[in-house]
C-alpha cells in the first residue's frame, strides 16, 4: 500500500524557504591575500553561492569547511554538496601544497567526486600540484551526466610535477545535469592535492547542493535512476523488467520468483542484478568477443563501492573483504575489459564481486575464464556469459555480516560466431554450464569436472536464465550438459 502524501504547493514551500534562509546563512572565511580562486570569470564573492540556497550553477568549493582526516571510503557534506572520497582526505599538513589551510590529497587511484548535479557546466578551473616532494603524478578530470552511473574522461590527462599549486580551467560546454570527479591514474603512491575547484555555467542551472541528484530515486523500485534506458550510451539502474536494450542482456533478464531483491544495473561493459539482504549479484551477464581485449594495464588501486547503487542499499567497500580469508572474485573478469581505462576500471565496482576461496578463484574458475579468452580470442566467437553464486540456507558471510558467502559458483556461456546473437541460437549451440563449489583444495582442478545443466543451475538458484530464446530451444540446451 503506498502511503498517503500531504501535497503542498510549490510556490508555498518556496517562499517559506526564502524567509528562513537567511537566518541560517554563513559568512565564508576568505583565504589569505594572495589565494584568491582560480576559476576563470568568476567574481571575487561567487564562493558564497555554492550553498543549495542560490539559483546558479556556478560554485567553487575550496574544502576549507572539510574535516575528512584518513583515505578510508566516505562522504563528507561541504559549501557546495555532498562529495565521495577514495582514498583521497583533506589535507592541512605543511606538505600539503593549498590556498588557505586545507586541500584535497589522493593517493594510489583515488577519487573525489560531486555526490550531486549542477544544470550545465562551461568549465571546470582548480589548481593542482604533488604532495611535499613526492613524484610526478598522473589525473584527469571525469564528468557524469547520468547521476553518477557512468563515467567519462574530460579533456586531456593531466600531469602534476611542481610542488606550487598550478591553476587550469578546462572546457566542458554541456547544458546538461552534470557533475565531476577527480580521479588520480598512475596508481602510485605519489600524492596529488587539489585545491579550489570550480564550475563555470551560463548561470541558468541550479545546484541542488543536496548530494543527491535529481535522477537519483529514493526507492529502487519507483524509476529509472537514469533517463536512457540505452546502455550503449550511459548506465541505466532499474527494477526489474522484461526486457533491455543492453548487449548483456540479450540472452534474456534473469528473473525467479521474488523480485524485491533484484535491482537491475546496466552498465555499458555488463549488466547485473544486484541483491539487497545478501550485498551481492544475484548474476552478472556479458558479451565477450575479441573486442573487449585491449593494451590497457590492471587497474591498480582499491575495489569501489558502487555510487550508482540508490541510498537506500548497501554499498560494500572494499576493507568488507579484508582479513575475510576469501578473494574479491570477479564475475566479469579484469582482463576481459582491456580495451579502456573505463572499461577496466568498471570490473573493480564491488558489484561485480563475489567472496570465493583463492583454490576455486585461482583454480578451476580461472581455467574456466582462460578457456572463455580462447575461444573469443583465438577462435573468433560471440559470447554470452552469465554467473553468480549459489547460497545455503544459513549462508556464511564476512563484513561484518553484512556480505554473503556462496556455497557454489555458477557459470553459462552460449558460444556462439562472431557477430551472432539470439536469433542464431538453436537446440545445437554449445552452451556451457558448470557449478563449482566455494571450497579449498581445488585449487588444481580443471573446469570440466564441474559441468552439469543449465536446468540445474536454475533449480539451484531459483532463476529462469536465456529466458528470451524460444521454449522449445530454451528446453533443447538447458537439459544436456553443458561442456
Amino acid at each position: 500500500m503506498t502511503p498517503s502524501r500531504i501535497h503542498v504547493p510549490r510556490l508555498y514551500v518556496a517562499y517559506i524557504l526564502a524567509l528562513l534562509l537567511p537566518l541560517f546563512a554563513c559568512s565564508k572565511q576568505q583565504k589569505p591575500a594572495g589565494t584568491s580562486s582560480s576559476s576563470a570569470g568568476t567574481s571575487s564573492g561567487s564562493s558564497a553561492q555554492t550553498t543549495s540556497s542560490q539559483h546558479s550553477a556556478s560554485f567553487t568549493e575550496d574544502f576549507e569547511k572539510a574535516s575528512k582526516g584518513n583515505y578510508s571510503a566516505g562522504e563528507e557534506k561541504l559549501n557546495s554538496g555532498t562529495w565521495s572520497f577514495e582514498d583521497a582526505l583533506v589535507g592541512s599538513e605543511q606538505n600539503d601544497q593549498k590556498n588557505g589551510s586545507k586541500a584535497l590529497r589522493l593517493r594510489n587511484s583515488g577519487a573525489v567526486r560531486m555526490m550531486f548535479d549542477v544544470e550545465g557546466a562551461k568549465s571546470v578551473s582548480l589548481s593542482h600540484a604533488v604532495y611535499g616532494k613526492d613524484k610526478p603524478v598522473t589525473w584527469e578530470l571525469r564528468a557524469s551526466t547520468d547521476g553518477g552511473a557512468s563515467w567519462k574522461a574530460v579533456g586531456s590527462p593531466m600531469k602534476s610535477s611542481g610542488t606550487t599549486l598550478q591553476a587550469t580551467t578546462i572546457a566542458v560546454d554541456s547544458k546538461k545535469n552534470i557533475r565531476f570527479e577527480i580521479r588520480k591514474t598512475d596508481g602510485t603512491p605519489n600524492r596529488l592535492n587539489i585545491d579550489d575547484f570550480s564550475v563555470q555555467s551560463d548561470g541558468h542551472g541550479s545546484n541542488n547542493g543536496s548530494g543527491a541528484s535529481a535522477s537519483q530515486p529514493a526507492n529502487p523500485q519507483s524509476t529509472n535512476s537514469v533517463p536512457s534506458s540505452n546502455s550503449s550510451s550511459g548506465d541505466v539502474s532499474h527494477p526489474p523488467t522484461n526486457s533491455s536494450n543492453s548487449i548483456h542482456l540479450t540472452m534474456g533478464i534473469a528473473a525467479d520468483g521474488d523480485p524485491s531483491d533484484d535491482y537491475i544495473l546496466e552498465r555499458k561493459q555488463y549488466a547485473l542484478s544486484y541483491n539487497k539482504d545478501k550485498h551481492v549479484p544475484n548474476w552478472v551477464s556479458s558479451n565477450l568477443n575479441a573486442s573487449y581485449f585491449g593494451d590497457v594495464p590492471r587497474h591498480q588501486g582499491q575495489f569501489m563501492p558502487d555510487m550508482t547503487l540508490p541510498n537506500n542499499l548497501y554499498r560494500v567497500r572494499h576493507n568488507d573483504y579484508t582479513g575475510s580469508g576469501y578473494d574479491r572474485g570477479h564475475m566479469v573478469r579484469s582482463e576481459e575489459r582491456t580495451a579502456t581505462l573505463e572499461d577496466n576500471e568498471s570490473t573493480f565496482f564491488t558489484t561485480n564481486l563475489l567472496p570465493q576461496t583463492h583454490d576455486m578463484n585461482a583454480g578451476p574458475w580461472l581455467r574456466l575464464e582462460e578457456e572463455c579468452q580462447h575461444l573469443s580470442q583465438r577462435e573468433n566467437k560471440e559470447l554470452y556469459i552469465i554467473c553468480g553464486g549459489i547460497y545455503a540456507k544459513n549462508f556464511p558471510t564476512i563484513g561484518k555480516g553484512k556480505v554473503a558467502v556462496p556455497e557454489k559458483c555458477f557459470k553459462i556461456v552460449v558460444v556462439l560466431n562472431r557477430g551472432q546473437g539470439l536469433k542464431d541460437v538453436n537446440a545445437n549451440t554449445r552452451v556451457i554450464a558448470v557449478m563449482m563449489p566455494n571450497i579449498t583444495g581445488i585449487i588444481h582442478e580443471g573446469w570440466q569436472q564441474y559441468v552439469t545443466t543449465v536446468d540445474d543451475i536454475e533449480r539451484a538458484t531459483g532463476y529462469d536464465f536465456l529466458n528470451a530464446l524460444p521454449t522449445d530451444v530454451q528446453k533443447a540446451i538447458e537439459s544436456r550438459v553443458g561442456k
